[in-house]
């Protein structure tokens, strides 16, 4: 997205070409050199950086039009606002990654929201950092050796030894890649997710990563954020989203059984456990589990929804995750906030889940008998005495009078209405249902 609007969009396609979309339909598409595999805007100079696979590449160019001697690859930068392409920031394969293959592609790509900084992930393990503010010497031109990464950063060095990655999978696929990257908002901290299954939290002001976090699975982790507003990192591979803290915590929380128990399943939005499990066994030092998604099918992304008020969902607690299946599955994690504005009723139905869950507490440790029956009451299912009715049939049955008032309670794209209430306005709109229906039958 290149605007908090989302009315301007920029998409990466697969035939070498980035669609640029406005609210009237494609306004320009831009062909790349190569093979492109991630994107991101930089705000400050209004340009698109996109991070490729380098594959096709014959020699670097440094940005003046001269060879280099040392092949590597190079992160494209378009001007937005010339609408045209500007010198690519280079970079040179090391030494290591050199012996096997002289094309070093770029996995993942971020900006940090604070500096003026750009990180690359790539293929040999390794994130390279440079500074956006590219000056330009006295011809005009930018400098060359700002075109060069100011900085390296060996992941792979640091996690080795870390990872339940499948070692019949090391002649296709290098554990060590860097498959996401993610800044926190004040650009002091930032994440990466290896493809053998590792997450590395890092100090910008150390080389040393802070914790390192293992998926069991060993799966490549593609997607990674910061969720500020729980102090919490979110990492997902295609099987789980996993929630852990990246800094200790002052409340303490009972531990989970095991690292992997499933916080939220389902397709529809569910109330996720908010208990702390962590791997120093007190559930409140860095690294320690918040809770843990597993959906009804793999996982390809997934995002953190917010509202007007929250666009970045920094503070709030639904997930959206896009998998292999046609609807997106979604998920509220009481644990990192409440639900956004335009879903609030899912605040009230985990407050009833809660109420429900302490009460049968309640009843099974021996309480009181007014507290079994509390407890008893509160067991039927959320929404049983009620009727959903879509905003057609409110219409059809003549209780457009009723919206707005208790008796209908928004859900969705329709209205809860009590189910006794129901039937005493069906038997009113259409008093000959039952005759007709035996007719039919």
């Amino acid at each position: 997205f290149l605007g908090s609007d989302y009315g301007k969009i920029a998409m990466l396609l697969d035939n070498r070409t980035i669609s640029f979309r406005a609210p009237y339909g494609i306004h320009t598409t831009m062909r790349i050199p190569t093979f492109g595999r991630a994107m991101a805007y930089e705000p400050t100079t209004c340009e698109l950086l996109v991070a490729c696979s380098g594959k096709g590449r014959s020699t670097t160019t440094d940005g003046t039009g001269s060879r280099t001697g040392s092949d590597g690859g190079e992160v494209y930068r378009i001007n937005l606002e010339e609408g045209r392409f500007s010198a690519p920031l280079v970079y040179s394969a090391t030494s290591s990654s050199s012996k096997s293959s002289a094309v070093v592609g770029g996995s993942s790509i971020a900006i940090s929201p604070a500096h003026p900084l750009t990180a690359l992930g790539c293929e040999d393990g390794l994130i390279r950092f440079w500074d956006n503010r590219v000056p330009q010497n006295s011809s005009g031109k930018p400098d060359s050796a700002n075109l060069n990464p100011f900085l390296n950063l060996d992941v792979k060095s640091s996690t080795a030894g870390y990872g339940f990655y499948d070692d019949s999978n090391l002649a296709t696929q290098n554990p060590g890649e860097i498959r996401s990257l993610a800044f926190d908002a004040a650009g002091l901290n930032m994440v990466a997710g290896t493809a053998g299954g590792v997450v590395a939290l890092y100090d910008m002001r150390t080389s040393r990563p802070l914790h390192v976090k293992e998926h069991q699975y060993g799966l490549p982790i593609h997607t990674v954020r910061f969720h500020s507003g729980s102090g919490t990192v979110m990492s997902a591979d295609s099987k789980l989203v996993k929630i852990w803290r990246a800094k200790p915590s002052s409340t303490s929380a009972p531990a989970l059984a095991m690292e992997d128990d499933v916080a939220g399943t389902g397709g529809s939005a569910g109330s996720a456990g908010g208990g702390g499990g962590g791997d120093d066994g007190t559930g409140t030092g860095v690294g320690s589990i918040v809770s843990n998604i597993e959906g009804t099918a793999d996982f390809n992304h997934f995002i953190v929804a917010g509202d007007e008020a929250d666009p970045k969902g920094d503070a709030s607690g639904l997930v959206l995750c896009a998998g292999e299946q046609p609807k997106m599955q979604s998920f509220y994690v009481p644990a990192l906030g409440p639900a956004p504005r335009w879903c609030s009723f899912l605040d009230s139905i985990t407050e009833e889940l809660e109420e429900r869950d302490r009460a049968e507490t309640s009843a099974a440790s021996g309480a009181a008998g007014s507290a079994a029956a509390v407890g008893s009451g509160a067991a039927d299912g959320i929404y049983e005495d009620y009727k959903f009715l879509t905003r057609d049939e409110i219409e059809s049955m003549g209780m457009q009078s009723l919206v707005g008032t208790p008796l209908l309670r928004g859900y969705m794209h329709g209205f809860f209405v009590d189910v006794g209430l129901y039937n005493r306005i069906k038997a009113v709109a259409n008093p000959f249902e039952y005759e007709e229906y035996r007719k039919k039958k």
